[in-house]
């Protein structure tokens, strides 16, 4: 009979990344049970010493194989519907770590590449001048090309690769539906490891609040991450220069679709947009990171 704790994960890359610094904590404090996840991707999980198995969500015999019989205990909440997080007071994985009564660890995530996936990622990418990547759009949604709640302005991030692109070969990554950025070759691979791979060998790194600042932190990349009507002090790190508005947007910050947070996390509807231009960042200041 083993000792095991099911720990389910809903959405996506990002998530899952973050899910790590709790997987990590949470082994800390029962050291002598098996942790087992439920996730649509596993891919983030291998090579991780805290985690015993790991298993796409529906895998079959799952209740046989590990609850049946065992002494087991079960990790399900959703941090999306925690009170700290939805308040915005703490990092998403001590909010996580809070509803399920785990000792915070720390937020910084933990991901695990040998030395091929990383020799695999730099035979993949060949550049003359250091290689930048750009996620300048979230990935959340084949329906929504341009999330405005997240995701740089479009007229934004084209003026800033006209310029670095002078002094970087541009790898933009994204969805081969989603706006491809002048300046920029598209990078999209369905194979999620080796993606991982190319943010852990890159020079430079200019994004949004989605999975890559999430990864650049887990492999100890300091990275630009620009922030609209999300906060780092939830989804950030302290090692990013993290880029907010800039003053004389004037934002509006009444909404009309409101519900348990002040904006959709998930895209957004264009009648909340609270700016009155959409020159929402200081594109100077961000060049100067660069």
């Amino acid at each position: 009979m083993m000792d095991n704790i099911i720990f389910e994960i809903s959405g996506g890359i990002g998530k899952n990344i973050v899910a790590t610094a709790v997987i990590r904590a949470l082994k800390k404090q029962y050291p002598e049970k098996n942790i087992i996840l439920q996730t649509a991707y596993p891919e983030i999980f291998l090579n991780n010493p805290n985690v015993y198995r790991v298993y796409r969500h529906g895998a079959p015999y799952f209740y046989d194989n590990h609850i049946k019989d065992h002494n087991t205990q079960f990790v399900l909440n959703d941090v999306y519907r925690c009170s700290s997080y939805l308040l915005g007071l703490k990092s998403q994985a001590e909010c996580w770590c809070e509803q399920n009564n785990i000792q915070f660890d720390g937020k910084h995530p933990d991901l695990y590449l040998n030395p091929l996936e990383l020799q695999r990622a730099r035979n993949k990418i060949q550049t003359q001048k250091p290689l930048l990547l750009i996620q300048p759009f979230c990935g959340f949604s084949t329906e929504v090309k341009y999330n405005w709640n997240r995701d740089i302005p479009p007229q934004q991030i084209t003026e800033i690769t006209s310029v670095l692109s002078k002094k970087y070969d541009i790898f933009q990554i994204a969805r081969p539906d989603q706006i491809q950025v002048p300046n920029t070759t598209l990078f999209h691979s369905n194979d999620l490891r080796e993606l991982l791979g190319v943010i852990a060998i890159s020079d430079a790194r200019l994004g949004v609040d989605s999975f890559m600042q999430h990864a650049a932190a887990a492999f100890n990349l300091p990275s630009v991450v620009c922030w609209i009507t999300n906060t780092p002090l939830v989804a950030g790190y302290n090692s990013h220069t993290n880029i907010y508005p800039s003053a004389d947007t004037n934002p509006n910050i009444s909404t009309v679709n409101g519900n348990y947070q002040l904006h959709d996390f998930n895209g957004g509807n264009t009648f909340d947009f609270p700016f009155y231009h959409t020159n929402i960042f200081d594109i100077n200041q961000i060049l100067s990171n660069f």
